[in-house]
């Protein structure tokens, strides 16, 4: 089960909005990588899967 909004969360999202913002990069949606993000954030993929089960549930949670 995913974790509760926190500042780990809000880290990993905000990574990911400015990686898929970032024309000179490439990065879509669809490419966005969790090592990308986790990478960005400056956190551990294991963090990542903590607040997030699956890939999907971060892109769902980048779109609403």
């Amino acid at each position: 089960m995913a974790r509760p909004a926190g500042p780990g969360r809000t880290a990993l999202l905000d990574a990911g909005r400015r990686l898929v913002a970032d024309d000179a990069n490439g990065t879509t949606l669809g490419t966005l990588s969790v090592n990308a993000v986790v990478a960005e954030a400056g956190m551990s993929k294991g963090a990542f899967f903590q607040h997030f089960a699956v890939r999907e549930n971060f892109a769902a949670r980048l779109l609403g």
